[in-house]
């Protein structure tokens, strides 16, 4: 029965995800509540998640990557920037577009999980508070927002190369990278205003 379910509660969450991503993750923004993270003088740096073995600054410098790895890689990836967002848009008191993105964020996680229980592959803890500190000024913000999202497609382009992929995770690898090809538009345009 479980093994019957599985497959359609699978199907479900990825045809539900596909939608969300349709509507450029707008009503995520509207199914969440906005919740205050409390993490003072806390900023995101690629050298520390390199150091510790962490999200895309760890997955773009190794070259052993297995299945396992990369959904590793892609969760801590969206974990750090939805955390990330969610403390610009806190600090700076401003939702557009942090806050939006950071809900989107929300629905790149559970994209991921469904990879992780398809292959029983136990899902990480979010530990990304560890890893990042909210920017001084806004210009800092939009800048490592940027870095982030830039790390991010490279992270997703190295891992649709392997040719052993099945379909459903080169489908939701294609779609996070579009979606942080979305939001690097958006960031790019507010930057410059």
């Amino acid at each position: 029965m479980k093994k019957k379910i599985l497959p359609e509660l699978l199907t479900l969450v990825f045809i539900f995800y596909s939608a969300i991503g349709l509507t450029g993750c707008r009503l995520l923004s509207i199914i969440y509540r906005k919740e205050p993270i409390n993490k003072e003088n806390t900023v995101f740096t690629l050298e520390t998640t390199q150091a510790n073995g962490w999200g895309s600054g760890a997955a773009n410098q190794d070259d052993n990557l297995t299945f396992e790895k990369m959904l590793r890689y892609a969760i801590e990836d969206e974990y750090i920037k939805r955390t990330r967002y969610e403390l610009i848009s806190e600090k700076f008191k401003i939702d557009e577009p942090f806050y939006s993105m950071a809900k989107c964020e929300t629905g790149n996680i559970l994209a991921l999980i469904t990879l992780f229980s398809k292959h029983n592959i136990p899902v990480p803890q979010d530990k990304s508070l560890e890893y990042i500190k909210t920017p001084k000024t806004i210009e800092d913000a939009y800048n490592l927002s940027i870095k982030g999202e830039e790390n991010n497609i490279i992270m997703y382009e190295k891992f649709l190369k392997d040719e052993s992929l099945d379909e459903d995770a080169k489908a939701i690898f294609s779609k996070l990278r579009d979606i942080s090809k979305e939001n690097l538009n958006k960031l790019s345009k507010r930057e410059n205003n």
